[in-house]
């Protein structure tokens, strides 16, 4: 792997571009992330309003979730062959689409297609901000800015809990939608007068040209690579019960077996997103200092999985402080979850950031998909016909919550496998030797 010096990179010439643009494509994380924790607090509306039974209504919300199945690679080869302005601003757009024609929706066939265009608008905004900082930013920078990266993607879904929450309750849900899909309307243009194609704008790079690559032929080198698909997996594994599972099924869950009230189950998942908050950038900046980050990959998802666990074989009840506190334990080592990112990022060339970030990140889209498709079939009888999440008894809850550490233990399983890369950027792409022939 190519240990190239800090002084051989090229530094953006607007100092404060690269910033700006970064601070614009987080905010659009942040509407993803408000956009798909949503569900969480409209499910019983709109399980009323369209009439369907809850386990139905599940399938409604991750059909977000199927977008990122078919288009989230196609989304990275886009980006990294023709940069972020015009890919992002069209993602900002349709994802605005999505959630207007959600909105409005009267039949579950319109609030399948809002639904998916929101999930094919928000795919792009990750990898968009990977895009950015492997472009614009040294590579030191890249685990600590992803952290906050995340960060901010836990601060959406905070905000997205209590913020939407109170706007659904003022306005009713329909309008809520409708509000935030004129925000993204009015956010993309926003983004695609802002953001510049001309040099030294989007298409900008701060890394050394010491190789010319076809796109095409380094990402089937990095499909090729055992290493993509050990991360790959790991990272599908460790975020499919979060915030999937956890986000719509875990307040009922804890209003059901340990009688929480409404606003004392929002706030023990509160402290589990404050943590990834705290942890997420402290981890990428600790792990990029000590040049280490496979102990922190390690450790932290062989944590999490213990502690999924223990909710589960105590012999008491916990009251919702003790809850909180495990959540919020639990989330600081959840957040190492950028450094998966970065490892991906690390061992692969930069022409194709996106792509590699697009790879790992539909892993994720499939597993979520795949656990919820067999949830459906092997507990179809007793949540086929219920209108209500709050009408089910505590054990009926236990198909979904118990999926949680089985994919925390198997993404342990999978963590050992990875290598370290001690914090280097790969650079250069190893080419197999030109064998010459005599005549």
């Amino acid at each position: 792997m190519s240990n190239i010096k800090s002084h051989e990179f090229l530094p953006h010439p607007r100092p404060y571009y690269p910033w700006l643009i970064l601070l614009i494509s987080l905010l659009f994380q942040l509407y993803k992330s408000i956009l798909l924790i949503i569900p969480s607090i409209i499910a019983s509306d709109v399980a009323q309003a369209l009439q369907q039974s809850t386990l139905n209504l599940r399938f409604l919300f991750l059909a977000a979730f199927i977008p990122l199945i078919i288009f989230q690679i196609p989304v990275g080869i886009f980006l990294d062959k023709f940069g972020v302005r015009r890919i992002t601003s069209l993602g900002i757009f349709v994802s605005a689409i999505g959630i207007t024609l959600f909105g409005n929706s009267t039949s579950m066939t319109t609030a399948y297609i809002g639904r998916f265009l929101i999930g094919l608008g928000t795919s792009v905004a990750l990898v968009n901000i990977i895009k950015i900082l492997v472009n614009w930013f040294n590579p030191k920078m890249f685990a600590t800015l992803i952290g906050l990266a995340i960060m901010l993607a836990a601060l959406g879904d905070l905000m997205g809990i209590y913020i939407t929450s109170a706007i659904v309750q003022a306005v009713g849900w329909r309008t809520a939608m409708i509000n935030y899909g004129l925000l993204g309307f009015i956010f993309s243009i926003f983004f695609f007068i802002l953001v510049k194609d001309t040099a030294p704008g989007a298409q900008y790079d701060i890394n050394p040209k010491v190789q010319r690559l076809k796109l095409s032929s380094t990402i089937i080198r990095m499909l090729k690579c055992k290493q993509s698909w050990v991360i790959a997996i790991f990272a599908g594994l460790i975020q499919t019960p979060f915030p999937i599972s956890i986000g719509l099924w875990g307040i009922p869950y804890l209003k059901s077996k340990y009688l929480f009230t409404e606003e004392q189950a929002r706030f023990a998942f509160s402290a589990l997103l404050l943590g990834i908050c705290i942890s997420a950038p402290i981890m990428g900046y600790i792990s990029t200092y000590i040049k280490k980050r496979k102990v922190f990959i390690v450790t932290g998802s062989l944590v999490v999985s213990l502690l999924s666990i223990l909710p589960m074989i105590l012999p008491f009840k916990l009251d919702y402080l003790n809850y909180s506190f495990i959540f919020f334990f639990q989330a600081i080592f959840i957040g190492m979850l950028p450094l998966c990112i970065t490892v991906m990022k690390e061992q692969n060339v930069p022409k194709i950031s996106g792509t590699s970030f697009a790879f790992i990140h539909s892993s994720y889209a499939i597993f979520a998909f795949l656990s919820e498709l067999l949830t459906k079939f092997l507990f179809h009888s007793e949540w086929g016909h219920s209108l209500s999440f709050e009408s089910h008894i505590p054990s009926s809850y236990l198909p979904f919550i118990i999926r949680i550490p089985l994919w925390f233990g198997l993404a342990f399983i999978f963590s050992l496998f990875i290598k370290e890369t001690h914090a280097k950027q790969k650079l250069k792409e190893e080419l197999p030797p030109k064998v010459s022939s005599k005549e």
